[in-house]
Formats: structure tokens, C-alpha cells, sequence
């Protein structure tokens, strides 16, 4: 696990290996306020601590291991610099607050290997234009899509079981719940589907 980060280096390598010991883990809080331009990370890290990257205001460029299972709480929290995430095709979950106020990023993808997605995951990300639900995710936590001021709509893989996106506008499989409304879809009138008896909070 690396732990502590102390370099200045633009660009900063992550090793495989150190002393012998293979690294699997960034730590909680590990680049917290590093001035880091990119990171490129080993495909043996299968988890981003907390906090991992939170205040690295430079940070404009991942590249994330192959193996990634876990995005922890705020690990990319308020980053203004990051315009753009290739999230892995190993990727479970996304913590809460994970991508908080990053307000360069423009679009929001998962992978098929998606599970869940956390609380404010990303919320006030204001230049995400379109966010791409993926087959495999059965939990969009509490306001994980709130205050995109530039939304303009949901798409979700027609294989999965959980959300479903009708004309851009997100909702549950059963269509009871309406969670998201994109800021940006600019209907003049809206009509609610008959089904629906939850409206959700900041929808």
C-alpha cells in the first residue's frame, strides 16, 4: 500500500513493485494536495484509497490499472483540472463524493463491470453532457448525478436490470421512479409518466 507521496514531479509513475512487495493499493489520502500532473498506475492496484487524490488541482490526466476494483470516497474530490476518466473494464464501485466538483469533466461512462455508484459521486460535475449507464450497475446512490448543470441526458444499456433511461430521462426498471432529470434537456413541457410515484429529491 503506498501510504504518503512527497515528490514534486510533474508526471509521477506508480512501481509494481517496491523493495520487492507488490503494490495493490493507493492509500487513503496518499496524494491528498500533490501538485501531480498525471499518475500512471501499475495493473497491480486493485483499489484508490479515500481521499487518494483529493486537492491535486493539477491533475489532469489517469491512467488507471487494468485491475481496479474500488474508486474510494473522495478520491478525486474537486479536481478542476480533470476533463476526462477511462474508468477500467475491472471496476466495481465508485465511492461517495468520489468525483465531487469536478467540473472539467464532460462525460461519465462506465463499464460493463459497474456495480454501484456512491452518494454525490459526482455531483455539481457541470460540464458532464451525457452519462452512460452501464449493464452491470444495481445502485445509484443518493444525488450521484445532481447539479450537472450541462446534463442533457441518460443513456442505459437496455440490459440492465435496475435503471432504464426514457428519452434521456432516468429512471428505475419498473419506471415507478424518476431519479434524474437532466438540467439541460430544455422541454418547454414535461409530462410525467402515469407509473411514476416517486419523484426523487433534486430530480
Amino acid at each position: 500500500v503506498i501510504t504518503d507521496c512527497y515528490v514534486t514531479e510533474d508526471n509521477i509513475v506508480i512501481p509494481e513493485k517496491i523493495e520487492g512487495i507488490t503494490v495493490t493499493e493507493i492509500g487513503d489520502e496518499a496524494f491528498k494536495q500533490t501538485n501531480c500532473k498525471s499518475i500512471d498506475m501499475p495493473d497491480s492496484i486493485v483499489k484508490i484509497g479515500n481521499g487518494a487524490f483529493e486537492g491535486a488541482f493539477e491533475l489532469t490526466n489517469i491512467s488507471f490499472s487494468s485491475s481496479l476494483t474500488e474508486i474510494g470516497e473522495r478520491a478525486f474530490y474537486d479536481i478542476d483540472t480533470l476533463t476526462s476518466v477511462n474508468l477500467p473494464d475491472s471496476l466495481i464501485s465508485i465511492g461517495n463524493e468520489a468525483f465531487y466538483d469536478c467540473d472539467a469533466l464532460t462525460n461519465i461512462k462506465f463499464p460493463n463491470s459497474m456495480e454501484q455508484v456512491g452518494d454525490k459521486a459526482f455531483f455539481s460535475c457541470n460540464a458532464v453532457v451525457t452519462a452512460y449507464i452501464s449493464k452491470g450497475i444495481t445502485r445509484i446512490g443518493t444525488d450521484a448525478f445532481s447539479s450537472l448543470n450541462s446534463l442533457q441526458s441518460f443513456d442505459v444499456d437496455s440490459s440492465n436490470t435496475a435503471y432504464i433511461a426514457i428519452d434521456g430521462v432516468l429512471f428505475n426498471k419498473d419506471k415507478t421512479e424518476l431519479i434524474v432529470y437532466p438540467k439541460e434537456k430544455r422541454n418547454l413541457e414535461y409530462i410525467v409518466p402515469e407509473a411514476v410515484v416517486k419523484i426523487y429529491p433534486y430530480a
